[in-house]
């Protein structure tokens, strides 16, 4: 019975497999889409927030040239040309965002995570991914890519200061 319980343990304890939804991604800014995926006669949409990055704020002001810039209207913008009606693949974390699922995506073979930070229109997010995208950003900031062409705090540090 001892040996039954351990096993029945180990098996509660093992991670459940990765959910992966593949449909056209539909952004609504840099950091957040819907996902369309075809199922019988109407499609389901599922609002996805791609993991470790974090783009402007839609409202959210930054500078470039001494004027007011809303960046985060350009990141989406770029991330819609990128996707531009492509299948996205989205493997799921298991956590939840603001009723947005949290997932890993690519697009083309390419990471979406990265191709957006790449470009400079979003930000590695270290507190969640641990540097996973800070050599692509780095890239963005040293060729003064997306919000690296001007001056923009870090969304996580503007949404902080106005609750």
């Amino acid at each position: 019975m001892k040996i039954l319980t351990a096993a029945l343990i180990c098996v509660l304890a093992l991670p459940a497999a990765a959910e992966t939804l593949t449909g056209i991604a539909h952004p609504t800014d840099g950091d957040t889409w819907h996902l369309v995926m075809p199922e019988g006669s109407k499609p389901r949409r599922v609002k996805i927030r791609p993991s470790s990055i974090d783009a402007p704020e839609l409202g959210q002001a930054c500078t470039r040239d001494g004027k007011p810039w809303y960046a985060g209207r350009d990141s989406g913008r770029w991330l819609t040309e990128f996707l531009d009606g492509k299948q996205v693949s989205c493997v799921l974390t298991g956590k939840r965002s603001y009723g947005r699922y949290i997932a890993d995506c690519t697009v083309d073979g390419k990471s979406v995570q990265e191709s957006i930070v790449r470009a400079g229109w979003a930000f590695d997010y270290r507190r969640f991914s641990k540097g996973r995208f800070a050599a692509a950003e780095a890239e963005a900031k040293a060729a003064r890519r997306g919000v690296h062409a001007g001056q923009c705090e870090k969304p996580w540090v503007w949404r902080r200061k106005r609750r």
